[in-house]
């Protein structure tokens, strides 16, 4: 068994999950990136957190799988012989976003099956390995993070698969949290927005036509539609409805980035470190 601190992340290889990865490791832990398809992506990862001096492996495990699960909890303990921290980042949103009228069984049940079923089966394996640990002292405590989203309390009426698969893992954070509080195994839950990058590129337009009625050309600043392009002379963007303006900048507010929720969990993970348990 190694002496660092070790931390098991799912979904890990990129976006939130990586970003992680490189926060639990810049606090000491050694890192497991589990990753389910996307391999390279996986050794770009590790090879991010290595430069950062700590022990780093990857493993494929489908996490919606039970023999996957019970492999991923196997591989890490024989790799590192410890479990400290738990970090259920791996999920997904619905393939086609439909009307709640309209949602598709097989939709429901993808999405469901990942981001709830998955992350509550494998809490609760990976819970015993950590209360046998406790028991034979090879460590004092653990803690575990449910990265959720602000759709666990928040409605959308094309999401409905996805906000209520965040607003059960809200339930299964408390469920785990009066659980295991004994053991002194804290449970954690960060609920991020809208990530910078790649999610804002994608949400931005549709928020400004869903907003406006006005088409948008994701090359065009928030706030120039198509009918607004210059026409010689000084330009000025038709300025939206008040209304429209508050409901964006609401939005904005709400959108954290990918290092903001990554940082949040290196934070939890530090401060399960020191056994800080407020």
């Amino acid at each position: 068994m190694i002496e660092q601190r070790v931390a098991l992340v799912t979904g890990g290889s990129r976006g939130i999950g990586r970003g992680i990865c490189l926060e639990v490791a810049k606090v000491g832990y050694a890192v497991l990136i589990n990753f389910n398809e996307n391999l390279g992506a996986a050794e770009e990862a590790r090879g991010q957190v290595a430069a950062l001096g700590v022990p780093v492996e990857i493993c494929q495990a489908d996490v919606t799988s039970k023999s996957d699960r019970d492999l991923l909890v196997e591989y890490v303990m024989d790799r590192f012989g410890r479990i400290d921290l738990l970090v259920n980042s791996a999920g997904i949103a619905p393939k086609v976003r439909k009307d709640i009228l309209e949602t598709e069984e097989a939709s429901f049940d993808r999405v469901l099956n990942t981001n709830l079923r998955a992350p509550y089966f494998l809490t609760a394996r990976v819970a015993r390995q950590m209360i046998d640990l406790i028991r034979a002292k090879s460590i004092d405590h653990a803690a575990i993070v449910n990265i959720s989203s602000l759709r666990s309390y928040t409605a959308a009426g094309n999401y409905g698969e996805y906000c209520i698969s965040k607003a059960g893992m809200s339930m299964v954070t408390k469920l785990f949290a009066v659980r295991l509080a004994e053991y002194g195994i804290n449970v954690y839950e960060i609920s991020p927005g809208i990530r910078n990058g790649h999610d804002l590129a994608r949400v931005r337009p549709r928020v400004l036509q869903r907003e406006t009625g006005q088409g948008h050309d994701a090359h065009q600043p928030l706030g120039q539609a198509r009918g607004d392009r210059p026409r010689g002379g000084r330009h000025r963007p038709r300025p939206f409805p008040l209304q429209h303006r508050d409901r964006l900048r609401r939005r904005r507010r709400v959108a954290l980035a990918t290092s903001v929720a990554a940082t949040a969990a290196g934070r939890l993970a530090a401060r399960a470190g020191t056994r800080e348990h407020g």
